[in-house]
């Protein structure tokens, strides 16, 4: 049992769980869903596709919503993602990074690198996700290499910021 004091009202017990995110006053942020992950070295083949970006080490996940490469949080919701990349400058190439929402891209920034100049991509949105079956992933392309490009650097993040 959880106790609450009110200066209006004085001293009073409510059972754990019998308070819901829509009882929240406006500013008060509720226990939501949150993980951050980061990814070294994730080899991204030529063409169209793309990959998921693989080989995450969690940094943290509240929820345990991030697994295999993607984040399914059990809270539906608006979630703020963000998603970073550095790619190396092994050669010349058009760069895309993409947020995947259920294996479609969501939202996408491009940029291009060359042989001596390497760079980096970030990218964010808010994004509705149903607390069950919706998920959401960190994806790159390259479109004119030769050979795979590496993403030398990758962090990816969510959490919610306001339950449906």
């Amino acid at each position: 049992m959880t106790t609450q004091i009110n200066g209006d009202t004085g001293v009073s017990q409510c059972q754990p769980n019998s308070v819901s995110q829509d009882d929240l006053q406006s500013g008060v942020v509720g226990k939501g869903a949150l993980f951050r992950a980061r990814s070294t070295g994730t080899a991204i083949p030529t063409g169209a596709g793309g990959a998921v970006i693989t080989s995450w080490t969690e940094d943290y996940d509240t929820s345990g919503g991030f697994a295999s490469n993607v984040f399914t949080p059990q809270i539906a919701g608006w979630y703020q993602v963000q998603g970073d990349v550095d790619w190396g400058n092994t050669t010349t190439a058009l760069c895309q990074l993409a947020i995947s929402k259920n294996g479609t891209d969501f939202n996408v920034v491009r940029g291009a690198i060359n042989a001596s100049l390497s760079i980096s991509q970030s990218i964010s949105d808010l994004i509705y996700l149903n607390g069950t079956t919706d998920n959401i992933a960190l994806k790159a392309y390259q479109y004119t290499a030769t050979s795979p490009l590496s993403v030398t650097r990758a962090t990816f993040s969510a959490c919610l910021v306001r339950a449906a």
